[in-house]
């Protein structure tokens, strides 16, 4: 079972090189998903409570309340989309250009000849 330690994957992802086409890991891709289903559901509850407490007039009470509605069905959509895989080539790393070598130099003399 993976425990979760704030501030460990930012410090591994700075030391890694990326040198391959795939995709992100499984464990990113559901760190991802929870990320954007927690902002989401943020963003509900906040329209909600707004909806209910402020003094608005009916029309924008009930916007916001089917804003809310809306985005909690949008949230859980979000969560369980498969990401999309990477298609084609890319190059990940760029490669290094390295000079050219000039003509093969001559022999060096030899003594007596």
């Amino acid at each position: 079972m993976h425990m979760y330690r704030p501030g460990r994957q930012q410090a591994q992802e700075a030391d890694v090189q990326v040198v391959t086409s795939a995709g992100p890991g499984r464990s990113e891709q559901v760190a991802g998903r929870r990320r954007a289903y927690v902002a989401i559901q943020v963003t509900r509850v906040a329209a909600f409570v707004i909806a209910i407490v402020a003094p608005l007039p009916l029309l924008v009470r009930g916007i916001l309340i089917a804003v809310a509605g809306a985005l909690s069905l949008f949230s859980v959509t979000a969560a369980n989309a498969p990401y999309p895989r990477a298609g084609g080539f890319r190059t990940p790393v760029p490669v290094a250009t390295r000079p050219a070598l000039s003509d093969r130099p001559a022999p060096p003399a030899t003594p007596g000849g």
